[in-house]
């Protein structure tokens, strides 16, 4: 196991948002990865392992396990074009429990595409209408947010 933190929006040590990236040699079992999270204590762990020419991705919060998170997707792709386990000229494919992500190297930068999530109309919660001040004039939610 290669583990690295790596802080992402920035290019200053100890600035940016921090994430670790754990890269895994063979299958790890849920409960130990989010052991190892909460160790680190990090705002996310992201776990990956080479699997048929792409990458599996999970991340985790020292206290759960979350379904997608651009911060640790951008540190695991600067990881393993870092480290050289992928070149820079080469996309990234991640399989994760969100469905495919992928990440390229362009002009300097990471550039990482997310699965779209549909939305549906729904009917604003009092809460959000509190939060906001206002009563919104439209509202989608789709599995995850309104």
């Amino acid at each position: 196991m290669e583990l690295t933190i790596i802080n992402t929006f920035t290019d200053q040590p100890f600035k940016g948002n921090p994430a670790a990236v754990c890269l895994l040699t063979g299958e790890c079992d849920s409960e130990w990865m989010q052991r190892i999270a909460k160790e680190i204590n990090m705002p996310v762990t992201a776990f990956i392992q080479p699997h048929n020419g792409e990458w599996k991705l999970r991340w985790f919060t020292p206290f759960i396990e979350i379904p997608i998170c651009g911060h640790g997707t951008l540190a695991s792709s600067f990881f393993l074009w870092d480290k050289g386990y992928v070149p820079r000229n080469q996309p990234i494919a991640y399989q994760t429990k969100s469905g495919l992500l992928t990440a390229k190297f362009v002009d300097g930068m990471v550039q990482l595409e997310f699965p779209s999530l549909r939305e549906k109309e729904t009917t604003a919660p009092d809460l959000l209408i509190k939060a906001l001040g206002v009563v919104p004039a439209y509202v989608g939610q789709n599995k995850w947010n309104l």
